[in-house]
């Protein structure tokens, strides 16, 4: 038996085999990625804030951010900072809002900065947390809005919208609530990729909603992002 390897054999091999090679190649690829995806540590949702934008993203802005927020505003508890932009300026409102609901419905998301037209929509289908309902469980009944410190150039009652409620009977109520801040002159937001005219910050109504660092995020923004800061690509 001939088994010397000879140029012709290789040839012969790579012309009948090659496809062989490749498959064998691109399984492993395939389940490497599954076994990584299926093994890799996560962070539990309750350990991880998740800031959620209309806009797009820039990479030097969310690192500064989510270097500062770890490093000083969140709880010591939080492993993860995340912040995503879902360029919905590209989508009509009906598509934005779909986008942003899809996000709701799977509580993905502790803050949204939305543009005003997708926060109405969603607002008066009572999708938002009304912040002036006391906290549940503050020792103060304190709401939201108490706990925060607004600047002069942010009126609490800018984005005071009417929200419908659907009864366990089946009949309807309209109430007038806020559930949102007005963001439009909160130029720091253009350091991760949101141009903030008619944005608004509105915190989800969620069953279980992570009030303390919630606050902690607004209050920073509003203490800190009025202003616009450029930051170089390693967030300095």
């Amino acid at each position: 038996m001939d088994l010397k390897i000879t140029k012709e054999k290789m040839k012969a091999f790579w012309e009948y085999g090659k496809f062989r090679l490749i498959a064998a190649v691109l399984i492993s690829i395939v389940a490497f990625n599954v076994l990584y995806i299926v093994t890799r540590p996560t962070v539990p949702a309750a350990l991880k804030f998740d800031i959620i934008h209309g806009g797009a993203n820039m990479d030097a802005g969310i690192k500064a951010w989510t270097d500062d927020l770890m490093g000083s505003v969140l709880t010591e508890n939080q492993k993860e900072v995340n912040i995503e932009g879902l360029s919905l300026d590209d989508y009509d409102t009906y598509s934005a809002v779909m986008a942003v609901t899809s996000r709701l419905v799977s509580q993905d998301g502790d803050l949204f900065i939305l543009p005003y037209r997708v926060y109405s929509a969603l607002g008066k289908g009572d999708n938002l947390k009304n912040l002036e309902d006391p906290i549940p469980g503050d020792p103060k009944g304190e709401s939201i809005l108490d706990k925060l410190t607004l600047p002069d150039s942010i009126s609490r009652e800018e984005c005071r919208i009417t929200v419908t409620t659907m009864l366990d009977d089946g009949s309807e109520q309209a109430t007038q609530e806020i559930c949102g801040l007005n963001a439009t002159k909160m130029y720091g937001l253009l350091e991760i990729g949101i141009v903030p005219t008619d944005c608004v910050l509105c915190v989800p109504d969620y069953k279980k909603v992570d009030y303390e660092n919630i606050v902690r995020v607004l209050q920073w923004m509003l203490d800190n992002k009025m202003e616009y800061h450029v930051y170089t690509e390693d967030g300095q």
